[in-house]
This record gives structure tokens, C-alpha cells and sequence, in this order.
């Protein structure tokens, strides 16, 4: 591969995962309105997307971790919060 093709490849793969994370943090924002809203089921929904895309997003994990208590779902909201500490702990 050649400078050029590789400098290529790398652009397009930068340009991937700003999409990623723009839409990531998008769905983010969404589900902030929809706890406001208190419509927690379609906010886990969404955040359940967005970590399942990127389980290293900060935002979306200690978000999720939270709204996964809220839906009763202990056991997820542990492993996500979990997760999230071990990452980024306090």
C-alpha cells in the first residue's frame, strides 16, 4: 500500500467513527429529553443501542447504567455501572 492509499484509508476510517459518535451522542441527547419526559422503556431502548455500539462512551454507560436501575433492571444497571468504574473510577 502506498502513503497515499494508506493516508486515504485512514481518513475514511477517522470520517466512520465521527459519524459513530455524532449519532452516539445524538441518541444521547435524546434520551436525556425522554428521562425528562420520564418515558424510561424508550430511553433504555435507545441507550441500549448506543452501548451496544460503543460500550466505551462514557456518557452513554454511566446514562444507561442509570436508566437500567430506573427500569428495575438491577442486574444490568450493575454490570454497565460496573464496567463504567472500572474504566473511569471516581
Amino acid at each position: 500500500i502506498s502513503y497515499n492509499e494508506r493516508e486515504t484509508v485512514q481518513k475514511q476510517k477517522s470520517l466512520i467513527l465521527e459519524n459513530q459518535f455524532s449519532e452516539i451522542d445524538k441518541i444521547y441527547e435524546r434520551s436525556r429529553e425522554l428521562i425528562r419526559e420520564n418515558n424510561f422503556a424508550e430511553a433504555f431502548r435507545l441507550l441500549t443501542i448506543a452501548y451496544d455500539k460503543n460500550p466505551d462512551h462514557p456518557k452513554i454507560a454511566k446514562l444507561y447504567g442509570l436508566v437500567a436501575f430506573k427500569s428495575k433492571d438491577y442486574v444490568k444497571s450493575v454490570q454497565v455501572i460496573k464496567e463504567y468504574l472500572l474504566k473511569d473510577p471516581l
